[in-house]
């Protein structure tokens, strides 16, 4: 292959465009690359990783003993020390960091202002005021940035927006966890299968990713 060759496909490389970021089985996270229907992985951003989560502007990781910020551009910004085990982050919705809760609290979801609480058997929506329960709702749950909310219900995922209205999208998979990829993309798992939900529009739709 000739140098020529070699500095096209990097540029090329370089103008995909970068869509969020996944976590392996391994606890590699890497960025996918691409648009919808064609994704392509792109560099490693980080090893032994716990929870991750990207909003397109920062990034929020959790290693075994470390929280790591990162800018969009994979930069560490600021570390602080941290409990073993997984988090639960938080984001406003500009994407902006706003907080992160660990394993022990009961949270297993959380927004800027309002969490998603284990209580027994249920999960419980608690917001300033009032405390509800969500209707046959199972975990994985996930609060996206401008507060809509995700979770599973039998083999289908639920869209719920601010007012309480909900949607509910078929899957293709059994979702095991949900974690937020990139600014209108949610990554999917189940067992060793990837998916992404995009969120942007009025049509939610679900894609196939490389495996991370």
């Amino acid at each position: 292959m000739t140098k020529a060759l070699l500095l096209l496909l990097a540029a090329d490389f370089l103008e995909t465009p970068r869509l969020g970021l996944v976590r392996a089985e391994d606890g590699s996270v890497r960025m996918i690359m691409g648009v919808a229907g064609n994704f392509l992985k792109g560099p490693q951003w980080m090893d032994g990783v716990v929870s991750v989560a990207f909003t397109g502007r920062v990034a929020m990781m959790k290693t075994d003993g470390e929280i790591l910020v990162l800018n969009a551009s994979g930069e560490i910004v600021r570390t602080e020390q941290a409990p073993p085990g997984p988090a639960v982050f938080s984001f406003h919705e500009d994407g902006s960091e706003a907080g992160v809760h660990f394993a022990g609290s009961g949270v297993v979801a959380a927004g800027p202002s309002s969490v998603v609480m284990r209580r027994g058997d249920e999960l419980w929506l608690v917001e300033p005021g009032s405390d509800r329960r969500l209707e046959e709702a199972s975990e994985p749950v996930l609060f996206l940035p401008d507060g809509r909310l995700l979770f599973r219900r039998g083999q289908d995922v639920v869209l719920r927006n601010r007012g309480g209205q909900e949607e509910q999208i078929a899957a293709p998979l059994t979702v095991e966890r949900l974690s937020l990829m990139g600014r209108n993309w949610v990554h999917a798992v189940a067992g060793k299968v990837h998916r992404t939900l995009r969120l942007e529009g009025d049509s939610p739709k679900w894609f196939e990713l490389p495996r991370p």
